[in-house]
């Protein structure tokens, strides 16, 4: 009976485990899945500073200063980001274009300028001054909506 059992559970735990991986997401699920929470973290992070630029929020340097310090870590993390080619992948919802991949220098040469954008608006930040900051916003911004045109699909 105790042999029976152990036989039991010995295979229900293999059974489990065979579940388990089965269910886990593919590197290319989990690479999107990644990519899509750090863009999400810098859009959150960068919004704010997009509504005080457009006067549709009264402009707080402080938040400006703590946003804007985070900004150059969170665009260094994009390339590692993308660092997969998901493009061939059709078990992944992405609005990444192949392009991305087929012309990774470009892409990456794009994430490049937005870290020096960053860098920038970190120390017009840092400043204090509002002019400087509302002017470094519109350049990182600029350069945010450049890489979406070239290499997002929606």
């Amino acid at each position: 009976m105790a042999r029976a059992l152990i036989v039991v559970f010995v295979g229900l735990a293999v059974l489990l485990g065979v579940v388990i991986a089965r269910d886990r997401p593919s590197a290319d699920q989990q690479a999107v899945v990644y990519r899509q929470a750090l863009m999400t973290v810098i859009d959150g992070t960068f919004d704010p500073l997009l509504q005080m630029q457009a006067g549709r929020r009264p402009y707080d340097a402080a938040l400006v200063r703590e946003h804007a310090s985070r900004l150059p870590l969170l665009s260094g993390m994009i390339a590692e980001a993308f660092a997969r080619n998901t493009s061939a992948t059709r078990a992944v919802n992405t609005a990444a274009l192949a392009f991305v991949w087929s012309n990774h220098p470009a892409f990456l040469q794009s994430v490049q300028r937005l870290q020096g954008d960053a860098r920038q608006l970190q120390s017009a930040a840092a400043s204090g001054d509002q002019a400087r900051v509302v002017s470094a916003i519109r350049v990182m911004a600029l350069e945010c909506d450049q890489c979406h045109r070239r290499f997002r699909g929606d």
